[in-house]
């Protein structure tokens, strides 16, 4: 399965779920687990949007509503172009460099996602990944924003939170 994460680093250093809880999101349609220690807030800027942080914000993770309905006659590359264009006014980035485009199956979901980079003056090089989900009732957005400095110690948790993903019944 190719993710945002997977070809950047060999080995990542494992982190534990330890006493993780699932988070509902009824604008998103979605719920996700998020790790212990782990921060949720719930945002209306820039819309309505549910912002996760790792303990020190090395990692944020953005659960967004953003289309009623499914994909219907929408391509992938309608739907890759769209994400990437979305994902860099969300983060407020130009310099976004997208990788990879891929399909995947997260839960009986169908998801297209992308996946790439940017430099931030402030930050440094930052890793993004970007899911469309359909949820059977409209399409939802997970998108993940990690500090390269940050890469190995947050990989394996991101993809178990960007693999937990399910939709709320």
């Amino acid at each position: 399965m190719k993710r945002l994460l997977g070809a950047v680093f060999l080995i990542a250093v494992m982190t534990v779920f330890v006493q993780a809880k699932y988070y509902s999101y009824q604008p998103a349609a979605m719920m996700i687990d998020i790790p212990s220690g782990w921060t949720t807030e719930e945002m209306t800027d820039n819309g309505d949007y549910l912002k996760v942080s790792s303990p020190n914000a090395e990692v944020l993770i953005y659960l967004k509503y953003y289309y009623d309905g499914g994909w219907g006659s929408y391509t992938a590359e309608e739907e890759y172009g769209f994400l990437t264009s979305y994902f860099s006014q969300f983060l407020n980035q130009e310099s976004l460099v997208i990788s990879e485009q891929f399909e995947e199956n997260i839960n009986g979901m169908k998801v297209y996602a992308i996946s790439g980079d940017y430099d931030s003056p402030d930050y440094g090089k930052a890793y993004v990944y970007c899911g469309a989900f359909e949820t059977g009732k409209q399409l939802s957005a997970l998108m993940v924003d990690v500090l390269e400095s940050d890469m190995k110690n947050f990989k394996d948790a991101v993809n178990k939170i960007i693999d937990s993903a399910k939709k709320i019944k």
